[in-house]
């Protein structure tokens, strides 16, 4: 059995333009939803909320900030950075692809 009853869910995000309006985001998100920012590298950032808020805070995130790709749910923060890079060096193959 678990030790405790709410579980920690991360978020790993991502959007091109993350380090413009982080600070708009992360205040939101603490504010509607209490998730916490947790990591942010670029235009990748993590957040930190629980398994009764998961739910709420991905519908928010579609309808409010559309534009902010929901990469994967993870309960460990190391799950989503391992993520993290492998999404990241996808898309710099891409964009190596595309010149």
């Amino acid at each position: 059995m678990k030790g405790s009853l709410y579980r920690k869910r991360y978020f790993l995000f991502y959007h091109p333009e993350m380090s413009q309006f982080i600070k708009t985001l992360s205040g939101d998100l603490f504010r509607t939803m209490k998730s916490k920012l947790k990591f942010n590298e670029g235009e990748y950032s993590i957040f930190l909320t629980d398994q009764f808020r998961k739910q709420e805070l991905s519908e928010y995130m579609s309808s409010y900030y559309g534009d902010v790709q929901i990469i994967t749910v993870s309960g460990t923060i190391r799950k989503c950075k391992t993520r993290l890079s492998e999404d990241s060096s996808k898309r710099k193959e891409s964009l190596t692809a595309a010149r």
